[in-house]
């Protein structure tokens, strides 16, 4: 079997397990998330979220580390689960004339991580304002729980021709839970 197929063949498997593991998280973080108390659509108040990621074989570097490139991507997964768990979809929102942009992001690489690890990460939300969000990120090598990397990013609020808006009431209610619990 030559390098290409076996390729083609852990990304397909991997494309496979993706999908089990994004639909495996959205169920388990939404019901992680409410209390006995809280009813469904208190989980918009969510300003944190878990997802477990495995390093694919295509992430990697020639000396089999994870390539730095791809951390940015990690990031966004969390950022997407993070407002799913919010019980809103990217897809929607941009169906209805809004996206959100990357104005700002800083990583600090604390260790490797290599093919095949199980990693971990922790997606924040650290502060909201009418236009913008700002995440923080925590990436764990699952077994271990040893730190490889720590993250801060700040996104906008754009309609599809660029210019900054406010963000939706949906996401709004977010925000005022979030003043609440940090004032």
């Amino acid at each position: 079997m030559s390098w290409r197929d076996r390729l083609t063949m852990s990304l397909a498997k991997d494309l496979s397990a993706l999908r089990e593991v994004s639909t495996a998280v959205y169920r388990t973080q939404a019901r992680s998330h409410r209390r006995a108390d809280q009813k469904p659509q208190d989980a918009a108040m969510t300003t944190q979220c878990t997802i477990p990621i495995r390093v694919r074989y295509v992430e990697c570097d020639s000396m089999g580390y994870l390539h730095h490139s791809h951390f940015l991507p990690y990031f966004e997964m969390g950022r997407t689960e993070l407002l799913r768990l919010c019980g809103m979809r990217y897809r929607d929102l941009e169906d209805q004339g809004i996206a959100f942009v990357v104005t700002k992001i800083a990583v600090s690489f604390k260790r490797p991580a290599r093919y095949d690890d199980d990693l971990e990460l922790v997606t924040k939300i650290v502060r909201q304002t009418h236009v913008r969000i700002d995440h923080t990120y925590e990436l764990y090598r699952q077994e271990s729980r040893q730190l490889l990397c720590t993250a801060d990013s700040t996104i906008a609020c754009v309609n599809h021709q660029g210019q900054v808006i406010a963000i939706p009431e949906k996401l709004a209610v977010m925000r005022a839970s979030f003043a609440k619990k940090h004032t």
